[in-house]
């Protein structure tokens, strides 16, 4: 953030199409992460 001409591109679990546990992996990242920050869980 903050670099001329870079952005940030953010994936989720619907942007990964090549391989279930992938997506399994990417879910959990996501999970962790708004638990992290005081989210709570995905229901």
């Amino acid at each position: 953030d903050g670099v001329p001409g870079i952005v940030t591109v953010r994936f989720n679990e619907g942007d990964v199409v090549r391989h279930p546990l992938v997506a399994e992996i990417v879910k959990a990242y996501d999970r962790d992460g708004k638990l992290a920050r005081g989210l709570g869980a995905e229901s």
